[in-house]
């Protein structure tokens, strides 16, 4: 008898014929498990009950009413019709649409057929193309007061570590597959990959957002700089393999969505090796010092004096009284000199006039 009533077929609430054992019976009808309806938080839930959806973020069945950061929006585009579903919040991923009945929030825009949809540099949100208005300029209106990024900070190193490590492992997986735009980057990559450093690069902004989904292309983190009117855009450290390619992204990204004017600068990063001395660090002082005026040869004069049109002279000549014939007295007048007066306690250490890393424009030495 247990063995038939176990094997016996039953109709479930949509018509479907199926073994009992494979149902969970509710309000006087059969429902498929983890089919037609889901166990959450040890009780059963029917998928016409209202009280659960299934969460495209996490490709799992939840509670509505009991799920933080839960919306709903559009899942699917088919048809020029959309889907509406439901997803945890990312804003990595996820973006705005304008159709011609409405805003919606969307899932990803790897649901939106490119030939529909238009993205704009100036609201970042995604417009139909039948719509009459889709702004196209970037919006220059925008400043560090008035941005799409919350708390901006001044270092990387202070940058939320959630924020940082998405950033980092979106860019890692969109880098992988892709080209290089030209043949002479391919050729670049070739060179330095040879060398084995990590590279980065500070690109400064006076207008325009990136969306949290386009980060990812160049590795881009935002920053607040103190001496220009928009955002400064940080790379995530490229390894060598992949340095030009993702500064190719980097310089896409930013070129749809930011301005720029002679006012902004752009800072290489190189990084350092991992066994780096106090002898090499005196060194690479001394071989700069020695190598000046030939740098300087290399850009505009009016480099050398930027505070005729910025802040400060950030290219100012090195001081060359710091050099001795002994590497660690030149390391200790060099570590003694950018520490204001402070000695050296180890590379990566706070700044004694910023310690806590949120006002660097406060530190003279810079």
């Amino acid at each position: 008898m247990e063995n038939i009533n176990k094997n016996s077929l039953v109709t479930t609430f949509n018509g479907n014929t199926v073994y009992r054992k494979d149902c969970r019976y509710i309000k006087g009808e059969f429902y498929i498990k983890n089919v037609d309806c889901f166990n959450i938080n040890n009780t059963w839930y029917r998928i016409n009950s209202g009280m659960i959806a299934l969460d495209h973020e996490t490709n799992t069945w939840v509670l509505i009413s009991e799920t933080a950061n839960l919306i709903k929006g559009v899942i699917a585009y088919r048809e020029d019709e959309i889907v509406v579903g439901y997803f945890t919040e990312n804003k990595f991923k996820n973006v705005s649409i304008i159709i011609p009945n409405g805003e919606y929030v969307c899932f990803s825009e790897d649901i939106l057929p490119a030939s529909k949809f238009i993205l704009s540099p100036y609201d970042l949100k995604f417009h139909h193309i039948s719509m009459s208005s889709k702004p196209t300029k970037i919006n220059t209106n925008l400043n560090l007061s008035n941005h799409i990024y919350g708390q901006l900070v001044y270092n990387v190193k202070n940058i939320d570590t959630n924020f940082m490590s998405t950033v980092v492992k979106d860019t890692k997986a969109f880098l992988k597959n892709k080209t290089y735009s030209t043949t002479i980057g391919r050729h670049v990559q070739d060179i330095i990959s040879k060398f084995g450093y990590s590279y980065g690069v500070e690109f400064e902004t006076n207008g325009g957002n990136i969306p949290y989904f386009k980060l990812k292309e160049g590795g881009l983190l935002p920053l607040r700089d103190g001496s220009i009117r928009g955002i400064e855009f940080a790379t995530i450290p490229y390894a060598s393999d992949i340095s030009i390619k993702g500064i190719e992204q980097a310089c896409k990204t930013l070129s749809t969505f930011t301005t720029f004017s002679q006012m902004e600068s752009l800072h290489l990063h190189i990084g350092t090796l991992s066994d780096i001395s106090k002898e090499y660090i005196a060194t690479f002082y001394t071989i700069c010092a020695i190598l000046e005026d030939e740098i300087y040869s290399m850009f505009p004069a009016y480099y050398k004096i930027s505070s005729k049109f910025k802040a400060k002279d950030y290219n100012a000549p090195l001081l060359k009284s710091l050099v001795r014939s002994n590497l660690l007295e030149t390391f200790d007048n060099i570590s003694t000199y950018l520490a204001a007066g402070k000695r050296f306690e180890g590379l990566g250490s706070a700044h004694p006039s910023d310690p806590d890393g949120t006002h660097k424009w406060g530190v003279l030495q810079r």
